[in-house]
């Protein structure tokens, strides 16, 4: 008997120093877990093991808790970046440039940035916790990038702390214009563009005419354009192309407009330069088929000759002379001159008002009214320009 508890006592000795080796077994393994999910699955298991295993794990969760909180991304040491990308990272205006980055551990979801300078975006694409920013930088300088990695898309949930890039980005070239504008001579009312090509980064343009910038977004573009030219927008036009890096002007380029009802509109519009020339070969010069408004390059001498008629008006008895003429030819001039002799003309200006004769126009009939007081008496229609 005396022996068997002998036995027994040794047995529960030994249990005793076995059961406390273990709990230092397992007091050191949580320790080493504490920063680890794994600690999330070992709080279920008070419910399998005995009281004295659950009161530790009771003890030690809320100190793995606690030294966890300091990470947001739960298991994730951060942002690192991926070779070749580096951190300080270098870069060109005007040159595209792409950083790669990850989160070590835990993998991010989604990323967060602050400070990213112009002309560099993030890809908004993440793939196995890898993502990337990139883009053409427009100013130089050197730029703080914070990057936070997130445990969720769309920034949601746990968060990695931030990451600072430091972005050194060095000066370009000033622009280099490498087609310049091309002016010309256009008729009122046709749509015009002006354009310059330029290589550089950064652009900046304006547009100036006579020498004075142009105001309004639409002179600082590459293209200046005009829907329907008048003669006021005549003149001489260059673009200012720029940077931070410096300055350059176009070649001054000169346009021109022929207004409407102007000759020389008149005949860019039919093909025709020569104002004593007579294409057609009706004997009506260009000049005066301007003036009446027929076409030059189709015969038609029938609409150059006046239409007369005697008219008795209030007892008395008139000549009256009705001549062609085109409303829309501004700086053409009719004169009506008068005589009673072809055989030695002397040709007299008529003028209204003047020996009771009368001279109007109405929409494109020019009407002249002269007293026939004598037995023969002739009338002459000739065409200048004013």
């Amino acid at each position: 008997m005396a022996s068997s508890r002998v036995r027994l006592s040794s047995f529960l000795f030994l249990f005793q120093h076995c059961w406390n080796q273990r709990l230092n077994y397992i007091l050191s393994l949580l320790l080493l877990l504490q920063r680890t999910p794994v600690i999330r699955h070992l709080m279920e298991l008070p419910r399998q093991l005995a009281p004295k295993f659950a009161d530790i794990l009771r003890l030690t969760a809320p100190l793995s808790f606690t030294a966890g909180a300091t990470h947001s991304l739960t298991g994730a040491t951060g942002v690192v970046p991926v070779k070749p990308s580096v951190n300080p990272a270098a870069a060109k205006v005007g040159e595209p440039f792409t950083w790669v980055f990850r989160t070590t551990g835990e993998k991010a979801k989604s990323y967060s940035f602050d400070g990213l300078p112009l002309g560099i975006v993030h890809s908004g694409v993440v793939q196995n916790a890898v993502s990337s920013i990139g883009g053409t930088p427009t100013e130089p300088g050197q730029y703080k990038v914070r990057i936070i990695g997130w445990e969720n898309s769309g920034q949601r949930g746990s968060k990695t702390p931030a990451y600072t890039l430091t972005l050194n980005i060095t000066g370009g070239l000033p622009p280099v214009i490498d087609a310049h504008p091309t002016g010309g001579i256009f008729n009122e009312g046709d749509p015009v563009e002006l354009s310059v090509a330029a290589a550089g980064s950064g652009l900046a343009y304006q547009w100036t005419k006579d020498g004075v910038a142009l105001s309004g977004t639409a002179s600082q573009n590459e293209v200046l354009r005009f829907d329907s030219v008048t003669p006021t927008d005549a003149g001489r036009y260059a673009v200012e192309v720029s940077n931070n890096n410096g300055t350059v002007t176009s070649d001054t380029v000169l346009i021109e407009i022929r207004p409407a009802g102007s000759l020389a509109h008149w005949e860019a519009v039919h093909g025709v330069s020569d104002p004593s020339a007579d294409p057609d070969g009706d004997g009506l010069t260009n000049l005066t088929e301007y003036a009446i408004g027929s076409d030059p390059n189709v015969a038609s001498a029938r609409e150059g000759i006046p239409k007369v008629r005697l008219e008795r008006l209030d007892g008395a008895l008139e000549l009256v002379a009705e001549f062609a003429i085109n409303p829309e030819a501004t700086d053409s001039l009719v004169e009506v001159e008068t005589t009673s002799d072809l055989s030695h003309p002397a040709w007299t200006a008529l003028r209204h008002g003047e020996n009771g004769a009368s001279i109007s126009a109405q929409n494109d009939t020019l009407t002249v009214r002269v007293p026939a007081t004598e037995a023969r008496q002739f009338l002459r229609f000739t065409v200048k320009l004013r």
